[in-house]
């Protein structure tokens, strides 16, 4: 309560600094004695803000000033200093408020002040602020040097360097690079092309929305297999390119290789809870199921959902012994549903996956040999985000995988000793992971606690419907947390090092509740399937 109450006090400080007359303001800039005096207010008394507070006090700005008068320039000082303190997340939620509020800015000071932000964000590196503004207020930034830059030639635009592929993947996400001037883009520098096979998921996505081409399609899937088959990994063929969702489509190459783990492969469990999945649960189960190493279990709940996602699942267990059927009596989220059909499973490892996901073929395989070179307990793999129509996600730092905590695959005796998971709608499989990697790691004597697979194991869809884009509790690509997944992380990372004698799972139940996640269990059946 009382850091609250001092977060409060500090950003009331914040709000009557903004309003300030702008006449001070630039009477100090000309004077050459103006400091940021934005952010200053904020350390007065206890040095620079943890990301988190920054954050707080940003959206707490935000909020209030909606409806007072706003020291426009002051607004970009505070953007400028959140940039240089890499308070990434800060940068981006005070740019918001500045295309919240940019309509109702005097003409006069509009361009200024979106040139401002904009040399701001580029002497950063901050290409998603760039983007969005430029996306949003092009006509309006025609003198801008970065603006008139891309707007008269794209490609000449230096944040798209070939070499940038997170900026490559912003420009296209915002419709500011065509597919047809990436393939120039690309054709133009062939050697960067060679260096950097992740660019040929890019080169993916330019063939699938690229001018109808009759080899559009064998070209998406050789763009695709390169990518895989740099990592060790077998190549993807796509079957039509025209789909919705391009997941739907890819299907193993005829030359995917057979189990290579013979008579030691074990039996493995994998859970997959569905809620409202009709049109994604067909292919994600049916990746599973064509697994290279085929001895494996498929538990599949659907979660009591809204659409056909029961009559989906029940088709596809009808097809194939493997998949054993549950249903939920009500909705009550995925970690209910894990806590509930983990103590039913009989492999000796269990792993999960989501019901809108791709398990690439040898996913089960490449995670049971990496337990066994390493001895681990537990192993995780990476993975790729990806929208419906096939283009993938780039993160900050210009990588595209990122580690799968949904792959976690552990020995089910393990697994069994830590449950339950907690009763949250989101979140709760890092709390899990925590538990797993602190018990691992304290019992290894000289092995690897749990051992991870770098290459990308997983396709994750990247829609609007996915948990981590879900309003409350997002956790997305430019490093913005929503308040509740950083507030759930903290505490868990208070209890982890203080004890539950200092926080208590009582005291973060009672917050989650708070947060509006937290979910109660419900009844699961298993449901006879006459095949």
């Amino acid at each position: 309560m009382e850091q609250d109450a001092e977060i409060l006090a500090t950003a009331e400080r914040l709000k009557r600094w903004l309003a300030r007359p702008m006449t001070r303001f630039w009477a100090k800039v000309r004077r050459r004695q103006h400091k940021p005096l934005t952010w200053s207010v904020l350390t007065e008394s206890r040095g620079p803000l943890s990301p988190d507070a920054a954050d707080i006090l940003a959206i707490v700005v935000r909020g209030q000033a909606l409806t007072m008068p706003v020291n426009w320039f002051a607004l970009a000082e505070a953007l400028d200093y959140a940039a240089r303190q890499n308070g990434y997340g800060t940068a981006a939620t005070i740019a918001d408020f500045a295309l919240d509020r940019i309509r109702v800015c005097p003409e006069e000071l509009r361009k200024r002040l979106l040139r401002r932000i904009v040399d701001s964000l580029a002497a950063r590196a901050l290409t998603e602020g760039i983007l969005e503004l430029l996306a949003a207020y092009q006509g309006e930034l025609p003198k801008t040097g970065y603006a008139k830059a891309f707007f008269q030639d794209p490609l000449a635009f230096n944040v798209t360097e070939v070499s940038d592929k997170h900026a490559l993947y912003l420009a296209i996400k915002h419709g500011l690079l065509q597919p047809s001037e990436l393939t120039r883009l690309m054709a133009r520098d062939r050697e960067q092309l060679l260096a950097n096979p992740s660019l040929h998921l890019l080169l993916f996505y330019a063939c699938l929305t690229a001018m109808p081409n009759p080899h559009a399609r064998k070209l998406a899937s050789a763009a695709i297999s390169h990518y895989l088959r740099v990592q060790g990994l077998a190549g993807l063929e796509l079957s039509d390119i025209t789909a919705e969702n391009v997941l739907d489509q890819l299907r193993p190459c005829e030359s995917t290789r057979a189990n290579s783990l013979g008579t030691e492969a074990p039996l493995v469990t994998v859970i997959c809870s569905a809620y409202s999945a009709e049109s994604t649960l067909g292919y994600a189960i049916r990746s599973l199921l064509a697994q290279t190493h085929g001895n494996l279990e498929v538990l599949l709940c659907d979660d009591a959902s809204q659409d056909r996602t029961f009559e989906v699942a029940s088709a596809l267990a009808k097809t194939d012994p493997r998949v054993r059927l549950f249903r939920s009596n009500a909705n009550q989220g995925t970690y209910n549903v894990r806590n509930a059909l983990i103590p039913l499973a009989r492999g000796k490892y269990v792993t999960f996956h989501d019901g809108d996901d791709f398990a690439l073929p040898e996913r089960i395989e490449r995670q049971l040999i990496a337990l066994r070179e390493s001895g681990a307990k537990a192993c995780v793999a990476n993975w790729v985000r990806i929208l419906p129509q096939g283009l993938c996600v780039f993160f900050r730092d210009g990588n595209e995988k990122r580690l799968s905590i949904v792959s976690l695959m552990v020995e089910r005796d393990l697994i069994s000793q830590l449950l339950p998971y907690r009763s949250a709608r989101h979140s709760a499989d890092l709390e899990m992971f925590d538990r797993v990697r602190a018990i691992t790691s304290a019992d290894a004597e000289g092995a690897k606690g749990v051992v991870r697979v770098h290459a990308p194991l997983i396709f994750g869809l990247w829609s609007e419907r996915s948990l981590t884009r879900g309003r409350g509790a997002e956790a997305l690509e430019n490093g913005y947390r929503a308040p509740s997944r950083r507030r759930y992380a903290e505490l868990c990372f208070r209890q982890r090092f203080q004890g539950k004698s200092a926080v208590s799972d009582e005291a973060i139940d009672r917050e989650l509740e708070q947060l509006e996640n937290l979910i109660q269990p419900r009844k699961i059946d298993e449901i006879t399937v006459v095949r």
